[in-house]
């Protein structure tokens, strides 16, 4: 998820002191595959370096980051292989009813444990008063970071 850039900074002492260093990064778009660029001029070398160094973070977790919804259209299926018929509707019915109202619009690389627990605590705007057994939690369905989960390893439940 990311593209790789190649950076450079150029000196221009003929410049306005605020504008004597131009930082750029490149890369190849991964969709189009046209060459993409960006630049920032900036009064100092440590600067420039700082900027690409945002540049180079922005890039390694994606230009354009998915949103939640995004990634578990896409991932659903390779998440939810080898569930039970039973464990795979509950888990379901969580994710659409109580993770993408409330997370669904938050891109991937925002998301942190504290939001993660959002949508089965009590209280929270769309969170349910019912206790986790009862519904499908984000951690008990979310076998994301491993494909290969089966149901036995997905049905813990958390209070």
């Amino acid at each position: 998820m990311g593209v790789d850039l190649t950076t450079d900074i150029e000196h221009r002492p003929d410049r306005r002191p605020q504008f004597r260093y131009r930082a750029r990064v490149r890369w190849t778009d991964p969709n189009g595959g046209g060459r993409k660029s960006a630049s920032s001029s900036v009064p100092t070398e440590t600067e420039a370096e700082a900027w690409i160094a945002r540049m180079t973070r922005a890039a390694a977790r994606g230009i354009t980051p998915m949103t939640l919804a995004e990634y578990g259209d896409e991932n659903w299926d390779l998440a939810m292989r080898g569930l039970e018929t039973t464990t795979l509707d509950t888990c379901t019915a969580g994710w659409k009813l109580r993770v993408i109202p409330v997370l669904g619009h938050i891109p991937v690389t925002s998301i942190t444990n504290g939001i993660a627990d959002r949508p089965c605590t009590p209280g929270s705007p769309t969170g349910s008063a019912s206790p986790p057994s009862r519904t499908a939690s984000p951690r008990s369905c979310a076998s994301w970071s491993k494909p290969s989960a089966t149901a036995s390893s997905t049905s813990t439940h958390h209070a």
